[in-house]
């Protein structure tokens, strides 16, 4: 099967690379973008998808079983929306977007199903790799921001993305459940004989986050392409609390963990494909 190696996936990141669109990026902020008033979007959304998958030469990575509920508070059923306020805008010759979010106050998104398998005309087999979510997403009443710009010229110069998050927290959960059959199972199904892992829970609160990078794609000297990010910077405060693992019937705690004054004023992360 062809995945991504570890070498390959997170690629010296840190390390000196010249990225000509980030020398002319230092020191901006979206303080620097401009534009007229667009339109605001108000979302309120309860969905599933069953599955989406990126497939390369019949072998798939898989995210299965996808709910979101813009708005989990009362069970689900409040539905109120959240806003997204958005504008064409300028930064010098770069053009693009700008998102303003707002009034994020109770969103959650899950993947139950994240797994690596062939294409079922090919293989029923799957390694399944448990769930992924995200509950009670708050931006405690204050905004995020997105810029999103085109860079233009010739060569490495991609996407510029500047995210600039408020107090933000969130309960998140990952879980190896599995039934019988060998299929991920939400933490109802998780407990059935047949089973296996675990689950870790915690709440993370994130404070000053800031980050901006460009997003290329780029040909490596042996011809193949790569995914390149290239950071310009990237700051937050994170807290970890309420941390437990186990299996469902018995959890341990394991207290809070804090990381202050994260900083990062450059580096790359390159994603490359294996044969």
């Amino acid at each position: 099967m062809k995945i991504l190696n570890g070498l390959s996936l997170f690629a010296v990141m840190c390390s000196p690379l010249a990225v000509n669109a980030l020398e002319a990026l230092q020191d901006e902020s979206l303080s620097d973008v401009t534009g007229q008033e667009g339109v605001t979007l108000a979302i309120a959304l309860t969905a599933n998808w069953e599955n989406i998958y990126f497939d390369t030469d019949g072998n798939r990575f898989n995210l299965g079983n996808i709910d979101i509920d813009t708005d989990s508070r009362n069970g689900g059923l409040s539905n109120e929306p959240f806003y997204v306020d958005v504008d064409a805008v300028s930064s010098g010759l770069r053009k693009g977007i700008k998102l303003d979010i707002w009034d994020v106050n109770a969103l959650s998104f899950t993947i139950r199903d994240v797994s690596l398998s062939y294409d079922p005309a090919i293989s029923s087999d799957k390694a399944v790799y448990g769930t992924l979510g995200i509950e009670n997403l708050s931006f405690n009443g204050e905004h995020a921001e997105v810029a999103l710009l085109g860079i233009p010229g010739v060569g490495e110069q991609g996407v510029y993305i500047s995210v600039s998050l408020p107090p933000t927290t969130l309960d998140f959960t990952i879980n190896d459940f599995e039934d019988a059959a060998g299929n991920a199972t939400d933490a109802a199904g998780a407990r059935t004989p047949g089973g296996k892992g675990g689950e870790l829970r915690a709440t993370m609160e994130l404070n000053d986050f800031s980050m901006a990078h460009t997003v290329d794609l780029v040909e490596n000297p042996d011809g193949s392409t790569g995914i390149l990010m290239a950071f310009d910077h990237m700051s937050a405060g994170i807290d970890i609390t309420n941390i437990s693992a186990g299996n469902g019937t018995r959890a341990g705690s394991y207290g809070v963990m804090a990381i202050d004054g994260l900083r990062m004023t450059s580096g790359n992360f390159q994603i490359n494909a294996v044969d």
